[in-house]
């Protein structure tokens, strides 16, 4: 469930347009599936066929890649001009179907508990769900030995900003100066996400040199 602008839902794909392009996607840098595989393997099993991106973090699973029925949970927050909210400031890892009454009640009466921009809840603060908290720190501190060389990490920000550059960066328009198919320079993303600086930065760079086009944007940014 969820609640939106108009504005924001007409700049989003159409969904079958969406999950066609996902399932498109997933299928060029999912790694293969291997099955019983020796705990000490789990790294090079985690690469993509091209070995531009590490899967680690995730499982290999289609609701973690946002394909078949999947692809229809994952429409709604696809675009870079997301302004996503929350209702609390906290998390909380129950559904709230699943709490009682006076439980629910003091969340709601909570003094804090307003609309405001999410999310109040750090990247490794918060429970997230099937989120491997000590491998991601693994991915934040080898992209920084390695000065952000390959491979990056798909569910991370350069995953995040690939996956929006193929499914929006071939529109001509932006909702603002952006360039299509990235955030806005003032975006949650950049400033969420670690190393968010350094990827607006490349970005920025990479799209305002003139002797580049939208097909040379995937080669130089990742």
């Amino acid at each position: 469930m969820y609640a939106s602008h108009c504005s924001y839902i007409r700049d989003l794909l159409p969904v079958k347009e969406y999950a066609q392009r996902m399932k498109k996607l997933a299928k060029r840098i999912r790694p293969k599936r291997q099955r019983r595989r020796p705990r000490r393997q789990r790294q090079q099993d985690s690469l993509s066929p091209s070995g531009i991106w590490t899967h680690a973090g995730y499982e290999n699973q289609d609701d973690n890649y946002g394909v078949g029925r999947y692809s229809n949970e994952h429409w709604i927050g696809s675009n870079p001009h997301i302004r996503p909210c929350d209702l609390a400031p906290t998390q909380y890892n129950k559904l709230f179907s699943e709490l009682q009454p006076d439980e629910a009640k003091s969340i709601f009466e909570h003094s804090d508990t307003l609309v405001q921009p999410a999310p109040r809840v750090t990247l490794f603060q918060g429970q997230w769900y099937r989120f491997r908290r000590g491998e991601m720190r693994a991915l934040i501190r080898s992209a920084t030995e390695h000065e952000h060389q390959r491979p990056h990490s798909y569910f991370l920000l350069p995953g995040i900003l690939y996956r929006m550059f193929k499914l929006y960066g071939h529109r001509n328009t932006s909702l603002d100066n952006s360039p299509p198919g990235f955030p806005p320079q003032d975006s949650w993303f950049w400033r969420y996400y670690p190393h968010g600086k350094y990827w607006r930065k490349k970005v920025n760079n990479v799209t305002m040199n003139p002797l580049l086009n939208e097909k040379q944007y995937e080669t130089e940014l990742w």
